[in-house]
């Protein structure tokens, strides 16, 4: 999701001798992330926990055989 802000092109004079914009742009900046909705968050850390815990069970059951 890009962010559109407006940014002064070209400035001019006022009557009273202050600066004014005369133009206006609008310039799209670019995320600094990559761009995920809250529940594909939660899906992804979902996946992640069950992973790990995998990782960790399977740890568990090798010293259990190596132990008996």
């Amino acid at each position: 999701m890009t962010e559109q802000v407006y940014v002064c092109a070209e400035l001019g004079t006022t009557m009273l001798g202050g600066t004014d914009c005369k133009k206006w742009v609008a310039y799209q900046t670019k995320p600094d992330f990559i761009p995920l909705t809250q529940s594909q968050v939660y899906e992804i850390g979902g996946i992640l926990v069950l992973f790990f815990s995998a990782i960790v069970i399977y740890m568990m059951l090798v010293k259990a055989i190596k132990t008996a």
